[in-house]
């Protein structure tokens, strides 16, 4: 009778621990979950932003672009400038 007293009340220790092994691995799968949903919405922040700066480079890139041609176009009116201006001369010079 007492080897059976004993066996019940090992095991009721051993589950007393299992459930307070139980209880804690809740409370950390808990913990767990609130902290993946913050690095959750940390990601969603950082993709809003990556999405915003992609926006603003591209924004950027073309008017870039935009300059670029400008001043080419300027350029190409300014030389047109100095022939004509050249074309001229000649002309002075040969009269």
């Amino acid at each position: 009778m007492e080897n059976v007293s004993v066996l019940i009340s090992g095991i009721d220790y051993k589950l007393k621990l299992l459930l307070k092994k139980q209880e804690e691995a809740l409370e950390q799968l808990t913990l767990l979950k609130t902290k993946t949903e913050e690095q959750q919405q940390i990601i969603n922040q950082q993709k809003i932003t990556i999405n915003e700066l992609e926006e603003r480079l591209e924004n950027i890139t073309i008017s870039q672009t935009l300059a670029t041609r400008h001043e080419v176009a300027e350029a190409k009116k300014r030389i047109g400038d100095l022939v004509r201006e050249i074309d001229k001369c000649i002309g002075l010079l040969n009269k």
